[in-house]
């Protein structure tokens, strides 16, 4: 791992998701830290971390299924519970949650509270096997542009919609240019 940290030097944020090995995730976490870049954690596949692995997260983005397996629950169905939940992870030192929650939107919950944004409506869902990885991917690029939180939710969520109304992961992902417009739309 040492041999690539060269790498965290020049980028502006780091993106892990649980398929990595713990010590890559944590190793990328100290590196991020160390160099003083945004470190964005995807929970997937779920599995339960601790405390000192989540401490001092940037972005943590958990799924309605990942944010319950995170505080014990086995369902979470309502926003109220959500935040909930949202917020036990920010008091445990995430800085930021954004949870995806497909239909309903996104959720993003900090110390200075939790904001819903709704989900765009799309005319017909037709695979979700890629969507949380275009909001991810999404959601990073927009933070790496420097936009602020709200915005880089917003094309997240854009990103998202257009994900679903396509077959296929790969083939799916929108564009840049794809999002723009789509939000031109709205």
């Amino acid at each position: 791992m040492l041999k690539f940290e060269h790498l965290f030097k020049k980028c502006n944020i780091v993106v892990n998701q649980l398929e990595m090995q713990d010590e890559i995730i944590i190793k990328s976490k100290e590196l991020a830290h160390k160099y003083n870049k945004k470190y964005l954690l995807n929970p997937a596949p779920y599995k339960m971390l601790s405390d000192d692995v989540l401490k001092d997260i940037c972005f943590l983005t958990p799924n309605e299924t990942e944010l319950a397996g995170f505080v014990g629950k086995t369902n979470l169905t309502e926003i109220d519970e959500f935040k909930l939940a949202a917020s036990e992870l920010v008091s445990k030192g995430v800085k930021n949650v954004v949870v995806t929650l497909g239909e309903k939107g996104a959720l993003h919950c900090s110390k200075s509270g939790c904001k819903l944004y709704p989900a765009y409506k799309v005319s017909e869902v037709v695979d979700t096997v890629a969507a949380g990885d275009a909001f991810n991917g999404t959601f990073a690029a927009m933070i790496d542009q420097g936009r602020s939180i709200e915005e880089a939710i917003k094309y997240a969520n854009a990103s998202g919609a257009l994900t679903v109304m396509k077959k296929g992961a790969i083939p799916s992902i929108p564009t840049i240019k794809e999002i723009e417009e789509f939000l031109k739309q709205k």
